[in-house]
């Protein structure tokens, strides 16, 4: 019982937290082609300026935008959905995000882009998390990810949530939000990494 008052506590303040973020302007039920109740679906670490287009479960495509580092969309469809972020600055790659839209849609991708060139490398991604492991409502899990055997640095990996059961806090902590299955996605250089979860 105490648990479960615990998580409850922790989804709550996360969901307040979020809707400081530009949360409070969802408007279920809108028109996403209309470009209205835009919601924080992610965010860009580094900061860096970009243009976002989306495409969603019925193949629609409309624009999004980046501020102060928060990559803003409108609300979408449960279903698979492809962000496109494209970097001002021409050194860096544009990112592909293909994620599966669910309940929750804020904060669930942290987008790095990645330079055109030098001498990244991506040839073995892992996480600290066992493939299919089981959570709890309200628990936070600590993501460490290692590139060839170093953490993450400046130029880390992309990484994203499917399901819509969880969310990426300020920390890029997943924070377990309500109960199904999701999975993490861990993507450098094209080398991806899928973890499948499940929240009760």
């Amino acid at each position: 019982m105490a648990r479960t008052l615990l998580g409850a506590v922790l989804v709550g303040a996360l969901l307040a937290g979020l809707a400081g973020c530009g949360g409070s302007q969802l408007a279920t039920g809108e028109d996403p082609i209309r470009g209205e109740g835009n919601i924080p679906i992610g965010r860009m670490p580094n900061r860096e300026t970009a243009t976002v287009h989306v495409t969603d479960a019925r193949g629609r495509r409309f624009p999004g935008e980046v501020r102060d580092g928060i990559i803003w969309t409108p609300p979408l469809i449960n279903g698979p959905a492809t962000v496109v972020v494209t970097p001002t600055d021409r050194t860096l790659r544009t990112v592909v995000v293909p994620f599966v839209v669910g309940p929750n849609q804020r904060h669930v991708m942290s987008v790095r882009p990645l330079p055109l060139r030098g001498s990244l490398v991506g040839t073995d991604v892992r996480l600290n998390i066992v493939d299919g492991a089981t959570f709890d409502v309200g628990e936070i899990v600590e993501l460490k990810v290692t590139i060839n055997g170093q953490v993450n640095g400046e130029f880390g990996p992309t990484v994203w949530l499917n399901g819509g059961v969880a969310a990426l806090d300020l920390q890029g902590r997943v924070v377990m939000l309500e109960s199904g299955t999701g999975s993490i996605v861990i993507d450098f250089k094209g080398n991806r990494q899928t973890f499948r979860f499940t929240v009760r």
